[in-house]
């Protein structure tokens, strides 16, 4: 996850936050990422997916987010 700063980390959390305080009693994580998803422009890194599958994206986001459940 080279190409993705502690500021883009950061921005992709910060509308996370935006879109979760509006809905006190939570979302699913699949449900808020793909909110996440529609309200940012991905760089081409994001939008790459890792050999296993899965779309870079949602695996920045959901490690992201891992610091803050445990605060």
């Amino acid at each position: 996850m080279a190409n993705v700063t502690h500021k883009r980390t950061g921005e992709m959390l910060r509308v996370l936050f935006e879109i979760l305080i509006k809905k006190p009693d939570g979302l699913p994580a699949r449900e808020a990422i793909e909110q996440v998803k529609s309200k940012i422009q991905l760089t081409e890194y994001e939008k790459g997916y890792f050999d296993s599958g899965r779309q870079r994206f949602e695996q920045i986001i959901r490690f992201a987010t891992v610091d803050c459940t445990k605060a």
